[in-house]
């Protein structure tokens, strides 16, 4: 386990000139900066640092962090791997639903650092930013058919096809993915696969020896993971 240090100060929150805020000119950059709240987090022994949910957005300022939350058995479950650019929290804006006791999860690779934006802020940079909103609406589409694909991989596949559909979607965002094969460009480790698939450690680890003895992942030389699409037939 890893324990998340987190230095919180008032600050300049420098939102990154790509993905999503490319639409944002400097009027509004500069607004995100003077209402945000840079949180730096640090992977050191201990739990992942946790982030209330209820009137808060954050944007990841710099890094790689794994998004959670915990189930109603207490269970650490992984939403989703985030870098740079990447909006999470309170985006409900029809006031109908409040988030009072619940929160995500953020663990960093290395270091990583969050904007902490309040939500009713946040809110006017949108309304005076209709692209940048028409934006922000499509990838949360494209993230919802992602989400509802990988939900019905959980729910109807045994764990070596959902490993098989995880690898290929980590490799579309945080990797490289062809027709021949899917390569991890980020380092996660079986217990993170487990977390990410519903599934137990040590039945993960099972899976992946099985896939590597089917000839469907292998490992470069770095230990990065490697899928190789002409065998995944197999699998489903």
């Amino acid at each position: 386990m890893y324990k998340l240090l987190m230095d919180t100060a008032y600050g300049v929150c420098f939102v990154h000139d790509k993905g999503l805020f490319k639409t944002l000119g400097k009027q509004f950059t500069d607004k995100i900066m003077k209402m945000s709240l840079v949180r730096t987090l640090k992977r050191e022994r201990g739990q992942p640092q946790e982030f209330p949910i209820a009137g808060k957005v954050y944007i990841i300022h710099e890094g790689l962090v794994f998004l959670s939350y915990i189930n109603e058995g207490g269970k650490k479950v992984i939403l989703d791997v985030l870098t740079t650019g990447s909006i999470f929290g309170d985006l409900d804006f029809s006031k109908e639903k409040n988030y009072p006791n619940e929160s995500l999860f953020i663990e960093p690779f290395q270091e990583a650092k969050v904007c902490e934006i309040n939500k009713d802020n946040f809110e006017e940079i949108l309304k005076d930013n209709p692209e940048f909103t028409l934006q922000l609406l499509s990838s949360f589409s494209n993230k919802l058919v992602s989400l509802e694909q990988r939900l019905g991989t959980l729910v109807f596949s045994d764990v070596e096809a959902r490993l098989v559909a995880q690898i290929i979607t980590l490799g579309k965002e945080h990797g490289e993915d062809t027709e021949v094969k899917t390569k991890l460009n980020i380092k996660i480790t079986h217990e993170k696969l487990a977390e990410m698939v519903g599934a137990a450690r040590e039945t993960v680890s099972e899976a992946m020896s099985n896939l590597r003895k089917k000839g469907v992942v292998s490992n470069d030389a770095n230990g990065a993971i490697i899928l190789h699409k002409d065998k995944v037939e197999d699998v489903f």
